[in-house]
């Protein structure tokens, strides 16, 4: 299955189900690893980027000297890849060995398959060729996914009239279309920038080996059908899983407690991630916020039923039907109601009522 070092770096499956991707056994809602993408330090990438440089390099030195002092520089400069790969999501499921397999040894058993991978115009050269090539470029691949994936939501998703699938499928299409027509810009020295940042590299083919297997649903244990794809490339495999997750109404998005980016399942205006707070014994994003949310409206409602009673109020006050006195003591009450319906001490149907009776 694998085909340069026998690990998932150059060769892996993702099962999609209509709903969902199963990844190690475990199935995560689509476009969730996309999001999980979002939240990747630029310094990772940047380092991701380094060490793949350092290691094609020290590649290139081994196949040189082909000793064992070379063979040992090489593995330990995978070494080093392989833990930076190991932090990036989906890679954290599928590198689950903590330490990296040697890539070269400089034993007389390996020296024809070396010979050959260092021949022009065979097989085994074109696949390692083409196997560094990606390790290269997973770091800057990162980099563009990330910048292009927010700047497609931010101009194409902030403002959209409902979290409707339809709606984030009708902005996708907007978007390939601007993504299109800022192509044929590009071509022109008045080009809007506006354009300028995904048009190169924003990926709409996604190559993979296509097959269907069965799968027993765990919620209802009846069998289904999955598509699996099986990709040689970490970047086309987050391109789908984000695409398909808008096909399926899930949008990656900030969380508005911690700011970490998540995937807002099925259409919802789902605001809070589901990460716990450090400190707050189990509380997740969602749960505060929720709180919050229904602590906001309780200030809302309680604002609103204040303010008539305040002006309904005033306007006895200035047709002279009550003195300045009672107008600061029947103000005071209904500040003393407010507090009271703020803070949780009494329902809103006898807050209203209260008021009404001032």
């Amino acid at each position: 299955m694998f085909r340069m070092s026998h690990d998932a770096v150059d060769f892996f499956s993702a099962d999609f189900t209509a709903a969902g991707v199963i990844v190690a056994g475990e199935e995560y809602p689509l476009g969730y690893f996309a999001a999980e993408a979002l939240e990747v330090s630029g310094q990772l990438a940047l380092d991701i980027g380094a060490a793949a440089k350092e290691f094609a390099a020290e590649a290139q030195m081994f196949f040189a000297a082909r000793d064992p002092s070379s063979a040992g520089i090489a593995n330990e400069a995978f070494r080093r890849l392989w833990h930076l790969l190991r932090k990036l999501p989906l890679y954290e499921l599928l590198l689950r060995r903590k330490d990296a397999p040697s890539c070269f040894t400089s034993d007389e058993d390996c020296r024809e398959m070396w010979d050959e991978m260092m021949t022009r115009g065979t097989q085994a050269h074109d696949d390692y060729a083409h196997w560094i090539a990606r390790l290269s470029r997973i770091g800057q691949d990162l980099s563009d996914f990330r910048r292009n994936t927010q700047w497609m939501l931010s101009a194409y998703f902030a403002d959209l009239p409902s979290c409707k699938r339809e709606n984030y499928i009708d902005a996708y299409g907007r978007f390939k279309d601007g993504i299109g027509k800022a192509k044929l810009a590009d071509m022109d020295e008045e080009s809007d920038p506006f354009y300028d940042p995904p048009v190169a590299s924003f990926r709409f083919d996604f190559p993979a080996h296509i097959s269907f297997i069965p799968y027993r649903d765990e919620k209802t244990g009846k069998p289904k059908m999955a598509e699996r794809s099986t990709f040689d490339d970490l970047i086309a495999f987050l391109y789908l899983d984000l695409t398909r997750g808008i096909a399926a109404g899930n949008l990656p998005r900030r969380c508005k407690n911690c700011g970490h980016w998540f995937v807002a399942v099925g259409g919802y205006n789902t605001q809070y991630c589901d990460r716990p707070i450090l400190g707050q014994h189990g509380k997740t994003c969602r749960s505060v916020g929720a709180h919050e949310t229904a602590k906001r409206k309780l200030r809302e409602a309680a604002a609103k039923e204040y303010a008539r009673t305040y002006n309904r109020l005033k306007g006895r006050k200035q047709r002279g039907t009550i003195s300045t006195d009672e107008w600061n003591r029947i103000v005071a009450v209904a500040e003393e109601l407010r507090a009271a319906f703020q803070a949780g001490e009494m329902a809103e149907s006898e807050y209203c009522r209260k008021l009404k009776a001032l």
